[in-house]
């Protein structure tokens, strides 16, 4: 007796990619993926890709395998398209939203400058006044060119080579920036300093009004600096709790200033400063005094160091200093100190 034949094996099909997206939907994908990995700044690029992939979309057609091409290509595009737009997310949460709209709306927002033909009767001036104003400008240029010519060499030179010049160059209400940067140009070479005066390299002479540090932190007359600290340093010493000592080191700094140790030197051209406006250079004189043998060295502390943080904690009347390059540097220490705190 003849039995029946066993059934045949059944033959499990192999996975394949598009048994996990459909087609469609996978184009769509590749679409959104490739957008999201050149978005905003690149989209050219991203568009070129795109193309490509549609001329490989269409040799996988040919092929008969569409379909598994399209799945697999989004799926590899889909696991950094997540983590970039993890990042946006990210970045977003972390910005001022309106400043997401400035790449967009900046080609938008309406630019104008005077002409030249209005720049001189912009304010609805007769023709006899604007001329007037057109000569003096003129003559004004024509003064600075033969005074300030090595400086202004100088400014065009360093304009090629520093972009910083050339976007602090407008010193004036924007739409009059046009004709006055054409007429004039405010550059100036330093070759020395005296006192409160700054000389260029052309040896014109100016106040110094920059608001440079040695202006801020010890000015320049440094009998007037001693007579204000000690001033200072008397006047806190009935308000603080820790003035002695803050009075005592105010007087040790302002004492120690280069001319004024003691009473004034009968013979000044055997003095270290015989100049009393040159505070900030003779600190300059004795600092390279003090570091010409060490040189530059990183990581290494010395006495000089110990001093200062001694003096700043005085004035400041706190238990630990910390010295930074940078705010920014100063701010990202202190959230890590404030997180490292946190109960």
């Amino acid at each position: 007796m003849w039995g029946k034949a066993p059934p045949p094996p059944v033959v499990e099909a192999t996975p394949r990619p598009s048994d996990y997206i459909e087609a469609q939907m996978a184009i769509y994908l590749v679409v959104a993926c490739f957008v999201i990995l050149h978005f905003p700044s690149r989209m050219g690029i991203g568009g070129f890709k795109l193309a490509v992939a549609s001329a490989a979309y269409k040799v996988a057609t040919s092929f008969g395998v569409e379909e598994d091409a399209t799945a697999t290509v989004a799926l590899l595009l889909a696991v950094p398209a997540l983590f970039r737009l993890y990042q946006f997310v990210i970045t977003l949460l972390a910005t001022f939203p309106l400043q997401l709209t400035f790449p967009f709306v900046v080609d938008l927002i309406p630019r104008f400058a005077i002409t030249a033909e209005n720049f001189f009767k912009a304010d609805g001036a007769t023709p006899e006044v604007a001329a007037r104003r057109k000569r003096s400008l003129e003559g004004l240029q024509k003064g600075w060119s033969t005074k300030f010519e090595k400086c202004l060499d100088f400014g065009k030179e360093l304009k090629t080579l520093i972009s910083d010049v050339r976007f602090t160059s407008g010193r004036c209400f924007p739409p009059f920036n046009q004709v006055v940067n054409e007429y004039l140009d405010p550059s100036m070479a330093l070759a020395k300093t005296n006192g409160p005066e700054v000389i260029d390299i052309d040896g014109n002479k100016a106040l110094d009004i920059s608001g440079s540090y040695g202006v801020n932190v010890c000015g320049y007359e440094v009998r007037l600096t001693l007579s204000l600290t000690l001033r200072l340093a008397h006047s806190l010493a009935h308000n603080l709790t820790h003035s002695l000592t803050l009075s005592l080191t105010l007087a040790s700094v302002a004492t120690s200033l280069p001319g004024v140790h003691g009473p004034p030197n009968p013979n000044p051209s055997t003095s270290p400063n015989p100049d009393p406006n040159q505070a900030y250079k003779g600190f300059m004189a004795k600092g390279w005094e003090s570091a010409k043998d060490k040189g530059l060295y990183l990581g290494s502390l010395d006495e000089t160091t110990r001093d200062n943080i001694k003096m700043i904690k005085a004035v400041s009347g706190l238990e630990e200093i910390s010295f930074h390059m940078s705010g920014t540097e100063a701010v990202m220490a202190a959230v890590r100190a404030h997180t490292r705190t946190l109960p």
